[in-house]
C-alpha cells in the first residue's frame, strides 16, 4: 500500500484483524507502511508472513520494535484470537510494550477525513438477534474518549437511550445491523457510514497510548467478545 509520513519512533507495529479484511501497519524511520490481507480460513497462514515481509521491507528486526498495538474487538472470533495471540507472543519475546485498542476506536479513527474534536461517533458491531455492541465515542485531538452507554444494546427496535446516543452523531454500521434501525437513525444522525478498520488507524492510537504509558501485560490481554462464543456456550451446556 502507499506509504505515508509519520514521526513515530522507535519502530511500532499494529495488527487489525477484527473484520474480513485484515491489515498490519509499521511505523519506522518516519514512514508508515501497511499490508492488507483477507481474514478467511487461512488468516493464520497470512499474518506472520505479512509481518515478516513488512519488517524486512524496512530493515526492522523484531527485537527493535518499541511497541505493538492490536485491535481487540468486537469482531470475528478467529481473527481476534489469532491477532491477540500473535501480539502477545511478539511482546513476550521482544519485550516491547503492548497496547490493546478496542475495534470501535479503530473504526472511528479510520474515518476520512478525521472528525473535528468534540464530534461524537457511535459504532455498531456484532449484530445478533436484534442487539448490537454499541461503542459511543467523542473525538479528541489524539484519541477517542469513550462515553457512557458502551455495551450490548437492543436496536430492533432501539431504545430511547440508543436513539439519544445516535442523535447528532456520526453513526457507523455495517449490513448486518437491522434495516429498521438504519431507517430510525438516518434522520437524526449527522451521517450514517459503513465502517472500515485500518491498521494504520490502530497504529496511531497505539502510539498515543504508548506516549501516555497506557500498556497492558501480555498475560492479561484478551479479545473483547461482546457475547460468550457459541462453542463455549455449547461446551458449558453439555451433559
Amino acid at each position: 500500500m502507499p506509504q505515508t509520513k509519520d514521526s513515530s519512533q522507535p519502530p511500532f507495529l499494529a495488527i487489525e484483524m477484527s473484520q474480513r479484511l485484515g491489515s498490519i501497519a509499521l511505523s519506522s524511520s518516519g514512514i508508515v507502511d501497511s499490508i492488507e490481507f483477507e481474514c478467511g480460513g487461512r488468516q493464520d497462514d497470512l499474518l506472520l508472513p505479512s509481518i515478516d515481509e513488512l519488517l524486512s521491507r524496512h530493515g526492522v528486526r523484531p527485537a527493535a520494535l518499541g511497541g505493538i498495538a492490536v485491535s481487540i474487538g468486537p469482531g470475528g472470533f478467529t481473527g481476534l484470537r489469532i491477532a491477540v495471540a500473535t501480539a502477545k507472543g511478539i511482546a513476550e519475546v521482544t519485550g516491547c510494550s503492548l497496547h490493546a485498542v478496542p475495534s470501535g476506536h479503530v473504526a472511528s479513527e479510520s474515518i476520512t477525513p478525521r472528525p473535528d474534536s468534540g464530534v461524537r461517533v457511535v459504532v455498531l458491531s456484532a449484530a445478533k438477534q436484534g442487539t448490537c455492541w454499541i461503542t459511543s465515542l467523542e473525538c479528541e485531538p489524539d484519541c477517542w474518549r469513550e462515553l457512557p452507554g458502551t455495551g450490548i444494546r437492543p436496536v430492533d427496535p432501539p431504545t430511547d437511550e440508543v436513539i439519544s446516543m445516535c442523535r447528532g452523531a456520526i453513526v457507523l454500521m455495517d449490513e448486518h445491523v437491522p434495516e429498521g434501525f438504519r431507517n430510525a437513525v438516518e434522520g437524526i444522525a449527522s451521517s450514517v457510514l459503513t465502517p472500515t478498520h485500518r491498521a494504520d488507524a490502530c497504529l496511531r492510537l497505539g502510539v498515543h497510548m504508548a506516549g501516555c504509558g497506557d500498556a497492558i501485560d501480555p498475560l492479561e490481554l484478551l479479545p473483547l467478545y461482546p457475547r460468550e462464543p457459541e462453542a463455549v456456550r455449547i461446551w458449558r451446556t453439555r451433559d
